[in-house]
């Protein structure tokens, strides 16, 4: 018998808490020793070096396109490029889906993806906009994604739809309409904020649905996307973006903090809000600060930071006993059916 990483995580944290004595750490002791063994490394290493080797092979045949460019013809390039993503998918479509090879081989099809499609709009000189190649390759990547169901690709996928979401803002005219009052009044930032909103709704609400095993570190980054852009819009666009920033982080907050408990999504919003808020008032008092100014906002960021840490502290200790209790109630349960 062997512990998983998981298990060994799970007993140590019940041991902090006090469900585990010393006298039943002992039993378990003799089960099997408190530490990793070799199956629980050969696991660990074989789903490391499955993703590094994908990543180094669609990066290997980036870099080579980009190294040899001037050397190879139109048609070997295309060729070769068409060669490596069929080679990709053919590998992948022999895997198991929903596996770890499958994830992998999706994120490899998805990369080589992109290589292709970069190679056409070079070298037939398409016309089309940067913004609308990251369009059709995040259009193109869907359906891997969907197929994959892997917190990888999906990432890979929500970073180019904001690639593609910056690069149509920042061209002059992209917004009209309805939404250029909008626009005018809070900025890009409320854009690129709703559209990685509606993505971390998605994936709160049906995870399941999304992923094979659902990862909060996704969810965190999504977090991110959402509340960084309408912070950085307090700063150049005033009160309605302060507003709105300020209702979004407080919806996050009560969230994460008392309905899904989550102190590293907790911590983002805090963040995420000092942010926002030092960068508001050193913006609206920018031409009356002196050095007494300065070194009154420098006390309440240390003071802010000092007290959010604190509560996130508290949050992520109260996190690792209620991880405990669920660990044991579903122990208990697999023992009753047992």
């Amino acid at each position: 018998m062997e512990w998983s990483f998981r298990d060994l995580d799970t007993l140590w944290r019940w041991h902090d808490h006090g469900r585990l004595d010393e006298r039943q750490l002992a039993l378990l002791v003799q089960q099997a020793p408190l530490r990793p063994g070799p199956a629980t490394w050969r696991e660990f290493l074989a789903q490391l070096l499955l993703w590094a080797g994908c990543l180094a092979l669609a990066s290997g045949l980036i870099f080579f396109f980009a190294y040899n460019w001037d050397a190879l013809g139109r048609f070997a390039q295309l060729a070769m490029a068409a060669g490596a993503l069929l080679l990709a998918l053919g590998l992948t479509l022999a895997t198991t889906p929903g596996g770890r090879a499958w994830r992998a081989g999706c994120l490899a099809v998805a990369l080589c993806m992109g290589a292709l499609l970069a190679l056409i709009g070079q070298k037939y000189q398409t016309g089309a906009d940067i913004w609308q190649l990251f369009g059709v390759w995040a259009a193109l990547m869907l359906p891997v994604a969907l197929l994959a169901r892997s917190g990888a690709v999906w990432l890979l996928w929500a970073l180019l739809l904001n690639l593609t979401l910056w690069r149509w803002l920042a061209m002059d005219g992209s917004v009209s309409g309805w939404a250029m009052p909008l626009q005018a009044m809070m900025g890009h930032g409320i854009w690129m904020g709703l559209t990685n909103g509606l993505l971390l709704l998605a994936f709160e609400t049906r995870p399941t649905w999304l992923m094979v095993q659902p990862q909060r570190w996704l969810a965190r980054c999504l977090l991110a996307g959402l509340l960084l852009p309408l912070a950085s819009d307090t700063i150049t666009h005033g009160h309605g973006a302060m507003l709105l920033f300020c209702g979004v982080a407080a919806l996050a907050w009560w969230h994460y903090a008392r309905r899904q408990l989550d102190a590293m999504a907790v911590a983002l919003v805090y963040a995420a809000t000092l942010y926002a808020i030092m960068g508001w008032l050193f913006n609206m008092l920018l031409n009356r600060l002196d050095a007494s100014g300065l070194l009154l906002l420098t006390v309440l960021l240390l003071a802010g930071s000092s007290m959010c840490a604190r509560h996130v502290l508290q949050l992520w200790r109260q996190q690792r006993g209620q991880d405990g209790e669920d660990g044991e109630s579903g122990q208990g349960q697999q023992e009753a059916h047992a």
